[in-house]
């Protein structure tokens, strides 16, 4: 998914930020994260796949403040094995979300719905 440049924006609309480029590619969990720049001007990775469209517009399916509490990476480093645990855990990848001990209607598990919807109903 060549995205760069494009503005990723939430289900309400609100403008999440700006994809930067390819972050990481990790077969083993079937995910690839796109590395994105948030309006706050932290830089995070996202799943690609979780990333649709509506319109024009790429949309994430996560509230824009749960993106902005995602890990943040620091400078040009290679993600850790501990590091993509965060994230894998962070987005409810790889053992992680509905099925965890999460609070019923967290944000995530409402996010991952929405997500599972999508994809059944393409």
């Amino acid at each position: 998914m060549d995205q760069a440049g494009r503005q990723l924006f939430d289900t309400k609309g609100e403008l999440i930020g700006v994809i930067v480029g390819a972050g990481y590619e990790r077969k083993k969990f079937g995910t690839d994260w796109l590395l994105i720049e948030t309006v706050s001007g932290r830089r995070t990775l996202v799943p690609a796949d979780r990333i649709g469209e509506s319109g024009e517009r790429l949309v994430l399916p996560y509230p824009k403040g749960y993106v902005d509490t995602g890990p943040v990476l620091e400078g040009d480093a290679p993600l850790t094995p501990a590091g993509e645990r965060l994230l894998r855990l962070h987005w409810g990848i790889g053992g992680a979300g509905p099925n965890s001990q999460c609070m019923t209607g967290c944000g995530l598990c409402m996010a991952n719905k929405r997500f599972e919807h999508r994809r059944q109903s393409e």
